[in-house]
């Protein structure tokens, strides 16, 4: 949900229009989530995401569940700990990473959905570096939390390492 709202907040900082549909799984916390997120330079007209451009997949489950609602030549970033050369059917470009451990090594397994929004906009160029670190500062008021999640950015704009990619 954190990661939806700082790309939202992102697309509002660029005078995009958007649109933010939560859903909950049976448990608010720890359960199943997800979000469709529209952002575009038009007026939306639904909430709902049928296609999407992006995904980011924080598990298997969600990858499993969500893959194959990604459009033809989409983008989608999946936490994971093992990388896996899993076949994917619809034409889509895969960049796997282990956020959680990325994260962990701030001191805070919490951003991993940080990692996973900045690497999406590291690698999309969706939004610019200091749009990012601006949604951050307006959707974290903590600032204790800000600087450890603006470490994390600058630490995955920083990496020249190249992630691992299926492209299938």
């Amino acid at each position: 949900m954190l990661a939806s709202k700082i790309l939202a907040t992102c697309a509002l900082i660029e005078n995009k229009s958007v649109t933010y549909l939560p859903s909950y799984g049976p448990e608010m916390r720890g359960g199943g989530a997800r979000v469709d997120l529209i952002i575009s330079d038009q007026k939306v007209g639904s909430p709902l995401v049928d296609r999407a451009d992006y995904l980011l997949a924080m598990n298997e489950n969600s990858f499993d569940l969500h893959i194959n609602k990604v459009k033809w030549q989409g983008f989608v970033i999946k936490n994971t700990q093992n990388q896996t050369d899993k076949e994917v059917s619809n034409k889509v470009k895969v960049v796997e990473l282990d956020a959680n451990k990325i994260a962990a090594n701030r001191g805070t397994i919490k951003g991993a959905n940080i990692v996973m929004v900045a690497t999406l906009i590291k690698q999309t160029n969706l939004f610019s570096f200091k749009t990012l670190v601006n949604a951050l500062k307006v959707v974290i008021d903590d600032s204790k939390i800000q600087y450890l999640n603006l470490k994390l950015i600058e630490d995955v704009f920083r990496t020249n390492k190249e992630l691992s990619c299926l492209t299938t």
